[in-house]
């Protein structure tokens, strides 16, 4: 249902950009001639260029090409393989975030003029007298019966939370003493019970003496904004099949567990889980039954942890690796045997017969152990050991 322009170099690329305009671009990072890399910085110098999500598709998986193509404006990267569903889908997501983007800048635009002419959306609140004025376009974000403009402090410090309102206070504050415009979000519950996401912009006024005596702003619902943008960091953090941490969230949080532990001086585990006789199950079962089977091996993954220690969810991580490839990593662990334990308790696990369509599938796996800091000190030397 997508209007495709393809395109044989990155030389084309840039030739027919302008005349194109294209609302999302998938370019390949090698490519003959001038490589994706450099395609992508100069698209991004052209007009029009700066604000389009360009999605690098490569078969190079090491860290260093992944950088590099966030380094010259790459949206996101996709290294390739047989998800095509899940290359579908981030393209559909950067569709959605180009025209939320388009609309965003129509939607101000049209703000603009609702203000200055009816200042619609606005808002003023007396710091003197702790009157707030809202417009009804406010009332309507919030689902609140229009009334006169005036709306009492209660109801809208009844519905932030503690942290919110603290948050709002001490910006309201800090506009007042800076006499300087502030841009900040605000989580309010909305008459239906949901919450709605509103962007204000708020400046001060000030009497001759320099005293602030009211604070007038606009506000926004950018709550779909941010549950796409929520959608989308799911996409590339977390594997689209088994809903675990894939292997970029994954190594974030292994460096990160490193830190910790070198800064608490305890250990870390570390299980590298191969599956047995995968690919024999992928051809007698087809793609959706290895698929659902690889759900069902994460779910057991991660049931074996929590059976070991389910105070520690929150430092523990299951992740997929790709492929069947699953890695576990326990986070500030002072017993020796805890990896062993849990290591013992997945084999055993996945020799119980896995269900698919009806009919009983039997694996193995492979379970390799390495431990902070007695087998290596960096996240590389411990996935090899």
């Amino acid at each position: 249902g997508l209007e495709v322009v393809d395109v044989e170099s990155g030389e084309h690329a840039i030739a027919r950009f302008e005349s194109v305009v294209p609302h999302c671009l998938v370019l390949d990072a090698l490519m003959p001639g001038l490589d994706g890399f450099d395609t992508c910085r100069r698209l991004r110098a052209l007009p029009g260029g700066a604000h389009i999500p360009i999605l690098m598709l490569t078969g190079l998986e090491d860290e260093d090409s992944v950088a590099r193509a966030y380094e010259v404006g790459a949206t996101d990267f996709f290294v390739k393989s047989q998800q095509w569903t899940l290359l579908a889908q981030r393209v559909r997501y950067l569709l959605r975030s180009s025209r939320m983007r388009v609309e965003l800048e129509r939607s101000r635009a049209r703000l603009a003029k609702a203000q200055a002419l009816a200042k619609l959306g606005n808002w003023e609140w007396d710091l003197r007298t702790g009157t707030l004025t809202m417009s009804a376009e406010v009332f309507r974000t919030l689902g609140l019966p229009p009334r006169d403009g005036r709306c009492p402090e209660s109801i809208l410090t009844e519905r932030l939370s503690s942290d919110d309102l603290s948050a709002l206070r001490s910006q309201l504050q800090n506009i007042a003493e800076t006499r300087r415009p502030h841009t900040f979000e605000l989580r309010v519950r909305h008459a239906a019970g949901h919450l709605v996401v509103l962007q204000c912009e708020a400046e001060v006024e000030a009497e001759d003496d320099g005293h602030g005596v009211r604070l007038s702003g606009t506000t926004q619902d950018i709550t779909q904004r941010k549950q796409d943008e929520l959608q989308i960091r799911a996409l590339a953090n977390f594997d689209s099949l088994t809903k675990l941490p894939n292997r970029r969230m994954f190594s974030e949080r292994f460096a990160q567990a490193i830190v910790q532990a070198h800064a608490s001086r305890n250990g870390l585990a570390i299980l590298f889980v191969d599956l047995d006789r995968f690919k024999h199950i992928n051809d007698t079962q087809g793609h959706t039954g290895g698929d659902a089977l690889l759900v069902d091996v994460a779910q057991r993954l991660v049931q074996c942890v929590r059976m070991e220690r389910p105070a520690e969810e929150g430092r523990d991580i299951v992740a997929r690796l790709g492929g069947d490839e699953f890695v576990v990593l326990l986070g500030d662990v002072d017993d020796v045997g805890a990896g062993e334990r849990v290591a013992e308790r997945i084999l055993e696990r996945l020799r119980d017969p896995f269900i698919v369509r009806g009919i009983e599938n039997f694996l193995s796996a492979c379970v390799g152990i390495a431990r902070y800091p007695e087998h290596g000190n960096d996240p590389d030397t411990l996935m090899q050991n």
